[in-house]
């Protein structure tokens, strides 16, 4: 197995909005204006629900592909 590094640089835009980069990716994290940002992306509980969500994805996926009956 090879070793994954997993990091991110970012820095604060204003008091509401981080950008990161993360590989090839931009992730904007920013809040809604009722909360005093610009709603230029989706806000931290957002992507740590959708973090949450996308690692159960792939355990259930797993899961599922050893689960698969054997086909005599």
């Amino acid at each position: 197995m090879s070793d994954l590094k997993i990091s991110i640089e970012g820095e604060a835009q204003s008091a509401a909005r981080f950008s990161a980069n993360a590989r090839q990716f931009n992730i904007v994290i920013d809040e809604p204006p009722q909360l005093g940002g610009e709603d230029l992306g989706a806000n931290p509980v957002e992507y740590l629900l959708a973090s949450y969500a996308g690692c159960i994805n792939v355990v259930a996926h797993l899961t599922a592909r050893e689960e698969e009956p054997v086909v005599l």
